[in-house]
């Protein structure tokens, strides 16, 4: 078994856009499970890299001693995968790097606030189905649904906030995850990490 980690970002580099505040305050669950409200999705393979999406960059790939380096993480959901599973995801993840999928601003921003979903919404493929442009979770959901989960979701309507109270559910076998290494940073910088129960 391989395992796969869905890492959730409370703030992004200690600054947030006015639409990233807008859009995380108003998709906010009101009965969330959490005090936080997540602005940023990012998905482990196990050690080895962390595949995202930046305004900048586009899909990235890095190392996970690049992902240590972030204090901005807030909860990490894991579960256990076949290793098919797991080469699916990887590859289509590989695709969108290699395809140099951009970063969906218009649908992140339209999709989820009613006054502008009803004209401007952006699902971010091309006529012929392709993914031109996605937003994080939109991409997070993608991969996952490569690999059978969350199947109920709609990618492009699904926020950060919504993806982890889905999985917080357990209905897909997702638990609270715990990094070592993670958790020692944090304490020395003074930010908290979400703990499963028992370690906090």
């Amino acid at each position: 078994m391989k395992q796969v980690s869905v890492a959730f970002y409370a703030t992004l580099n200690g600054k947030l856009s006015f639409a990233d505040r807008l859009v995380s305050w108003w998709t906010k669950p009101r009965n969330s499970s959490t005090s936080k409200t997540f602005t940023h999705v990012e998905l482990r393979f196990g050690s080895q890299s962390t595949t995202s999406i930046t305004q900048r960059e586009g899909v990235v790939h890095y190392e996970e001693s690049k992902l240590l380096q972030s204090k901005n993480y807030a909860s990490f959901l894991t579960v256990q995968v076949e290793p098919q599973q797991y080469r699916d995801m990887q590859q289509m993840a590989v695709s969108f790097c290699e395809n140099k999928v951009a970063f969906n601003t218009r649908g992140m921003v339209c999709n989820f606030l009613p006054i502008l979903r009803c004209c401007f919404a952006s699902s971010g493929q091309d006529d012929a189905g392709f993914y031109e442009q996605v937003f994080c979770s939109q991409y997070v959901v993608l991969l996952l649904q490569e690999g059978g989960f969350v199947s109920w979701l709609d990618p492009a309507h699904t926020t950060p906030n919504d993806l982890y109270e889905a999985l917080k559910r357990g209905q897909e076998g997702f638990r609270e995850g715990f990094n070592a290494k993670l958790f020692k940073l944090m304490q020395e910088s003074g930010h908290k990490l979400a703990l499963p129960r028992g370690l906090g």
